[in-house]
């Protein structure tokens, strides 16, 4: 090739133009336009000009005029319609040199600026034509709609990338920063990566952008979405992270209004089918704050006996199978409880208006009678459909404090221990672990109260909801009608005697408990000691229990919908999801605000109980907040699982969800002695 031959080639996925200075047996030797020397293998060349540069005026001058013909080339690229050329030939199956394809657009004899710049706008374009070297072969419609489809996702995602790596890093540098166009798109790929990591959808975007900003670890992300006003310092994620709705859809808030209109009268109808029980003294006892009563109890003198009463709201009445709030509903699974979040499986207005049993409003419900003896036994019972009113609204505390001077509260709770003797005769597990009540004010400050579930007010309303909820299976199974069951088989092994057990052998015992099996078999359960359980005292929180309710109106003879065994057996399965995912959401939240109230008390000393030895840690469990946590067993603490030992908080985070505590060196222990 004679020296002076203007080339072309690929380098870095562009053309570069260049100048042979002279020819060796394998390579050619180029100045290119940049003023780089290089050695090419000449089947490297995609282009050789018939124009040439004469190298004898040297090197600035054959540059110079190098950098004229990339001129003209450039400037009549931009005038060439790829798309157009497209249109004319996308129906010839065949390959085109740019030297053909520059004769049909410029005419005959096209010079070799045109051909050139034929072959850049080509090479440079990629949508219509296929390249190989100095071929261009045009790609089918579908082809070419998806590839100018992909590259307008390419140029948006180098617009994010771009604007939204310096955003970040004006967020963390500045704690501001304009909003770039694409804010909204960014916030929400940020939220994905941070939540989901690698099984996101965003993970490979999310990552390059932190790239972009310079960052390398992805919890700087949270940091920037609190300073940005995105969240706040407690943002609570795992609704997001475990996809728990908290709103409801248009069309069940619409059916929402529907329901809370025709159903809104205080009058509903008398007659065989439901009972006018308003003349009973009925009353609630709940948690202080409570909105959603789905419960009462009423009680009377029959002889030597008693007749008691649960009612329960008939939420069924409201709310029909198949119907938009019961498909949510379903979907649900349960209402979801968190120190600073409430998510209501039903909607407020009807959860906490419409279907509650609030003071002095009639309401209708499904009413479980029983006549007991005073040994607690029950005599006879019968399930119907009610209206009541509630003439007494408590709290547990008030109902602890008035117990012993009411002759109802007092008839109650000495029948409730009666039947609570009885389970556990017939093998009932009474675990004494403390239960928590964890509350976080207005500026996010963590309190923690210890509940006793032994007292009078607790146990009374736990053994009637327990003792509705056995006769409840034991009335489906003697109808034959297709139920919901709660079973549960005998634990490992049994470390609780009469006395109850320390902490430690309830800690232990728990660990030893079977699962608790949800079916449309009745078997027993061996926890309450029961021969048959099945749940339907919480309808307006646990869906569950709102079929339950329905198949006991259908047991129960009257004119309501009910299910197949095959339609139970569906919605057990449909349900089973979405509560573990809101199990899962609660026990970590609740984990998360123990550990934020820890962060409070770092280099504090605390109590712990050893509850276990392990090869090379101590288990410690924090009975103040019933947390658990380790130490090595290098620590020098020489303990045994009952020994209280006192540790000392030195690192924790909530959000990373890490605890770490070393030994008092006041080592106090008392072996076995711990409650």
């Amino acid at each position: 090739m004679k020296s002076g031959t203007i080339v072309e080639y690929i380098c870095d996925k562009q053309i570069v133009c260049g100048v042979v200075l002279d020819e060796s047996p394998k390579k050619l030797r180029l100045l290119t336009e940049g003023n780089r020397e290089v050695s090419l293998a000449e089947k490297r060349l995609i282009g050789v000009s018939r124009e040439s540069v004469d190298i004898s005026g040297g090197r600035d001058r054959s540059l110079h005029q190098l950098a004229e013909v990339v001129s003209r080339r450039e400037a009549l690229q931009e005038t060439i319609d790829v798309f157009e050329i497209w249109e004319f030939l996308n129906e010839d199956e065949r390959w085109f040199d740019a030297r053909t394809i520059a004769e049909m657009y410029f005419g005959d004899n096209p010079s070799e600026d045109q051909i050139s710049a034929m072959g850049r706008a080509f090479f440079e374009d990629r949508i219509y034509f296929k390249f190989d070297t100095n071929r261009f072969y045009p790609r089918t419609v579908r082809e070419a709609d998806e590839l100018s489809k992909r590259r307008k996702e390419e140029e948006k995602r180098e617009r994010m990338l771009e604007a939204g790596g310096k955003w970040l890093r004006d967020v963390m540098e500045t704690g501001g920063g304009s909003a770039p166009s694409v804010r909204d798109e960014l916030i929400e790929t940020l939220k994905s990566f941070y939540i989901f990591g690698k099984e996101s959808p965003y993970y490979r975007l999310g990552r390059d952008l932190l790239d972009r900003a310079g960052f390398n670890s992805r919890d700087l992300i949270f940091d920037i979405l609190v300073k940005s006003g995105v969240w706040t310092p407690n943002e609570n994620l795992l609704l997001i992270e475990h996809d728990i709705p908290e709103a409801f859809s248009k069309e069940g808030l619409d059916e929402t209004g529907r329901v809370c209109h025709d159903g809104g009268t205080p009058d509903y109808e008398i007659g065989p089918e439901r009972v006018d029980l308003t003349g009973l003294s009925t009353l609630t006892i709940d948690g202080e704050g409570t909105l959603d009563y789905d419960d009462a109890l009423s009680i009377e003198p029959d002889g030597d006996a008693f007749r008691v009463w649960v009612h329960v709201t008939d939420v069924a009445h409201f709310i029909p199978p198949g119907s938009v709030l019961d498909q949510e509903a379903m979907g649900r699974a349960s209402s979801i409880y968190m120190a600073d979040k409430k998510v209501p499986m039903l909607p407020p207005q009807i959860s906490e208006q419409l279907c509650s049993l609030r003071f002095g409003e009639k309401k209708p419900a499904l009413s479980l009678m029983m006549k007991l003896d005073r040994s607690g036994r029950v005599l006879e019972f019968d399930f119907l459909k009610s209206v009541i009113c509630i003439n007494r609204q408590l709290t547990y505390y008030d109902a602890n404090i008035i117990y012993k001077e009411d002759k109802e509260l007092a008839s109650l709770y000495m029948l409730a221990l009666e039947f609570c003797r009885q389970r556990e005769i017939t093998g009932a597990l009474q675990l004494t672990l403390p239960e928590l009540h964890i509350s976080v004010d207005e500026e996010e400050r963590v309190s923690i109260n210890r509940i006793n579930r032994e007292s009078p007010s607790r146990t009374t309303v736990a053994e009637f909801m327990i003792m509705a909820n056995w006769l409840a299976g034991r009335f489906l199974s003697q109808k034959r009608m297709p139920g919901i069951y709660r079973s549960q088989g005998e634990p490992r092994k049994r470390l609780l005697g009469e006395e109850g057990g320390t902490l430690l052998e309830n800690w232990q015992q728990r660990r030893c408990i079977s699962r608790v099996v949800i079916s449309t078999t009745s078997d027993r359960h061996s926890g309450l000691g029961l021969d048959v359980y099945s749940s339907w005292t919480s309808p307006i929180r646990k869906y569950l229990d709102l079929v339950t309710q329905r198949q006991l109106k259908r047991a129960a003879g009257t004119n309501s919908s009910g299910y197949t065994k095959n339609e139970v057996s569906r919605i057990i399965q449909a349900v089973e999801d979405p509560m573990r995912r809101l199990m899962s959401a609660q026990r970590k939240r609740a984990r998360y605000w123990l550990l934020r109230y820890l962060e409070q008390r770092k280099g504090e000393k605390i109590q712990g109980l050893v509850v276990e030895k392990r090869h090379e840690r101590y288990m410690i469990l924090l009975p103040d907040i019933m947390l658990e946590t380790s130490l090595p067993t290098s620590c020098g603490a020489d303990s045994m699982p009952g020994d209280t030992v006192f540790v000392v908080i030195e690192n924790c985070s909530a959000r990373l969800d890490t605890l770490s505590v070393s030994l008092s060196e006041n080592r106090q222990k008392n072996r076995g002695h711990a409650r």
